[in-house]
């Protein structure tokens, strides 16, 4: 094993102030065919990797995600557009407050990517611990805006509800009386505010917002 390129892989990341999940974000953004398993093995020193791609890989790291994605835009090609950030809260009972996304994307990226249009495309800030461990406070998520689309199971989405704007996972179940949507937030501390209701209340208390595209993403 190089421990030495994973060593310098690894220090080269921390240096810039980038979790593993920020570098690997970068990495996909730059078009490279790298598994988050396979990056995480090379900086651990499990997986050889040469020198002269773990310069490469730093050298991505080292630009934000707006220079990544201008490199990729050929002459002639679409232009850069700006990710709106939806006013989102995962807390109940906090206010929803909302603040503008510095998020740009290549229209083709999105398309290529996500496989939707790219005026679908928002970012949702969490501001709450419902969602606990699988968002983090202050974490902004990709994720693409509902429009009638169905909806699928043990999946987060942006919910306004009777308390304003939340982050939720729904789940489906089936009881005696029908079909019904699990409302889920996946702190284990806050499993009493999980909600089971039959389709019909859920369409009337609730209105789908957005569906989050990459929970483990912090931009």
């Amino acid at each position: 094993m190089d421990e030495g390129e994973a060593a310098r892989l690894k220090q080269a990341r921390e240096k810039l102030g980038l979790s593993r999940d920020d570098a690997f974000v970068r990495l996909r953004m730059a078009g490279k065919d790298i598994s988050f398993s396979s990056y995480k093995r090379w900086e651990r020193g499990e997986r050889d990797i040469s020198r002269s791609m773990a310069t490469e890989i730093i050298e991505i790291l080292q630009k934000s995600e707006q220079e990544i994605m201008g490199d990729r835009i050929e002459p002639g090609g679409e232009d850069l557009q700006t990710v709106p950030e939806i006013e989102m809260e995962v807390s109940d009972d906090d206010s929803t407050r909302g603040t503008n996304s510095n998020l740009m994307l290549s229209r083709s990226y999105i398309r290529s990517e996500y496989g939707i249009h790219p005026e679908r495309l928002v970012v949702m800030r969490v501001r709450g611990r419902s969602m606990l461990d699988t968002l983090r406070p202050g974490q902004k998520v990709l994720a693409v805006r509902q429009e009638g689309q169905d909806l699928e199971d043990d999946v987060i989405y942006a919910l306004r509800g009777p308390l304003g704007f939340t982050v939720k996972r729904l789940r489906f179940d089936r009881k005696e009386a029908g079909p019904v949507i699990w409302i889920w937030p996946d702190n284990p501390e806050q499993e009493d505010q999980r909600r089971c209701l039959n389709l019909n209340d859920f369409e009337e208390e609730y209105t789908v917002v957005a569906k989050a595209l990459e929970v483990r993403q912090k931009l």
